[in-house]
């Protein structure tokens, strides 16, 4: 028997994960990939938001690398956070 995991799309519908052909465990593996939006979840944004301003302020002002330098070494740092995150198996 087949399950069905259900879920709001981003057109307000709803999808289901048997019903698209694709594979169950594989869809509800990537559904699975979303945390909960949460008081703990603000925190951490807020927190990783100020962090990384402040580390990108000081690499372009105090280190002297200029906004270029530091722009692309924040993107690098981005992609690789996302790479992991996208690539885990499990959230």
């Amino acid at each position: 028997m087949q399950k069905a995991i259900d879920t709001s799309s981003a057109r307000g519908g709803i999808v289901r994960a048997g019903g698209l052909g694709a594979a169950p465990d594989l869809m509800a593996a990537m559904l699975n990939k979303v945390p909960p939006v949460t008081v703990v979840f603000w925190i951490i944004k807020i927190m990783s938001t100020t962090v990384g301003e402040t580390g990108a302020d000081y690499l372009a002002v105090h280190v002297g690398l200029g906004t270029a330098l530091t722009g692309g070494i924040m993107v690098a740092l981005l992609s690789g956070a996302l790479l992991l995150q996208l690539r885990s198996r499990r959230y």
